[in-house]
């Protein structure tokens, strides 16, 4: 698993008044006046960034006097800071008896994870929920008995000798609505940390089955509204399991990666991350149909820190999305906007703007999320590499300049 390493990024805005081709940007101050990591500080910082000939970021680049191997007519304006796109997350927890069979810690060594997670996050547009699964189906109608072909529904086959329901003796339910209303419902950090563990202590890992599809199903749809009412969020699902999908009729690793894809591909998107307990790769099937490539696979000896690791990096592969400030006149053109990426001790690197993922493949990029109507900024996993595993990185918006398109 790769190390994550956590960052003190910084998106500054500059309204700018250039429009040239480039080679790399150098450009505007923080608007605190204080020192940029890469060794290049500003000299006078004003509430709006600081003055127009501050340097940020190396010699080459947007320089916001003109600065040399930037754009010739210079980009002069103000600045602002900008914010990262806010993380919702909704974690979907397995409690089935597998957790603690034959002794097994998995089950506390998952929940003590949650808990140092839900701790390490102090009020930086971090938010989360948490949802079983299995749940209890004792408010569902009982099944029919004795039963016929069909008549089962989510619970069947129907045991012909026995004309009895397969799932008739499970207490879980196979429905998927049974899943829409999680048990915290999600909502910012630190605050609703204490609700979250409250849940988790009420909580004991009982389920006789694996309902992944159902609750997957319930889970997104909750996800799904909840990013409706907030679009300029980046709302995800962190599947947690350790085992593949029994019990139910409908539920099955593709029907689960199918409601996955759904999420991944609706507008607003929704992203399910995969963490698998175990011997789990069948799991990589829901993360890449879930837009997040594939699960993470920790091992049962060593859940808790392999957990905590997961969540961690998967906090931070969200970092890479951000806000389109809006300048302090009007709104900003999406056909004049530039991105830069600086690490520290080297010269600021302009990423180019690609057409959507898919037109990343493998080089340094960015998109927005909704070419006729953007909100956000996405860089590709290129450069989100380099945001994310690197110390000391900034990444810098300019609007005003023509966008730099590969």
């Amino acid at each position: 698993m790769k190390r994550t390493t956590r960052l003190g990024l910084r998106l500054a805005l500059a309204t700018a008044v250039c429009s040239l081709p480039f080679s790399a940007i150098s450009c505007s101050a923080s608007s605190d006046g204080s020192k940029v990591s890469n060794g290049g500080s500003s000299n006078g910082g004003s509430s709006n960034g600081g003055n127009a000939g501050d340097s940020f970021g190396g010699t080459t680049g947007i320089d916001a006097n003109g600065g040399s191997g930037g754009l010739p007519n210079g980009c002069a304006g103000d600045r602002y800071d900008g914010e990262p796109v806010p993380l919702d997350i909704l974690i979907l927890l397995d409690r089935s008896f597998s957790m603690i069979k034959d002794n097994s810690t998995k089950w506390s060594q998952v929940t003590s994870a949650i808990n140092s997670f839900l701790g390490s996050v102090t009020g930086d547009g971090v938010a989360v929920g948490i949802s079983f699964f299995p749940v209890d189906r004792s408010m569902e109608p009982n099944l029919p008995q004795p039963c016929t072909v069909g008549s089962c529904g989510e619970y069947g086959p129907c045991i012909p000798v026995l004309n009895s329901c397969t799932g008739a003796t499970s207490k879980d339910s196979c429905v998927a609505a049974d899943y829409t209303q999680p048990a915290v419902q999600i909502a910012p950090l630190p605050g609703v940390a204490s609700q979250i563990q409250s849940a988790i202590s009420a909580t004991s890992a009982q389920g006789d089955t694996t309902p992944v599809a159902p609750a997957l199903a319930g889970a997104l749809t909750y996800a799904t509204a909840y990013a409706n009412a907030r679009p300029d969020h980046q709302v995800v699902v962190v599947l947690a399991t350790d085992g593949e999908p029994t019990g139910c009729t409908n539920n099955s690793v593709a029907l689960a990666a199918g409601y996955a894809e759904t999420g991944n591909t609706n507008t607003p998107q929704v992203k399910t991350f995969v963490i698998g307990i175990g011997d789990l790769s069948a799991l990589n099937q829901i993360a890449q149909k879930g837009g997040t490539d594939s699960a993470y696979i920790v091992s049962s000896g060593n859940a808790g820190q392999g957990f905590l690791d997961a969540m961690n990096e998967i906090r931070g592969a969200v970092k890479c999305q951000y806000t389109i400030p809006t300048p302090a006149e009007g709104d900003p053109n999406p056909d004049l906007v530039n991105v830069g990426i600086t690490q520290e001790g080297m010269d600021q690197e302009v990423i180019p703007q690609v057409s959507g993922p898919g037109a990343c493949i493998g080089q340094p990029g960015w998109y927005y999320d909704n070419p006729s109507n953007p909100t956000q900024i996405l860089l590709c996993p290129a450069s989100c590499d380099v945001v994310e595993y690197s110390d000391n990185v900034v990444v810098d918006v300019v609007i005003g300049c023509d966008t730099i398109v590969r």
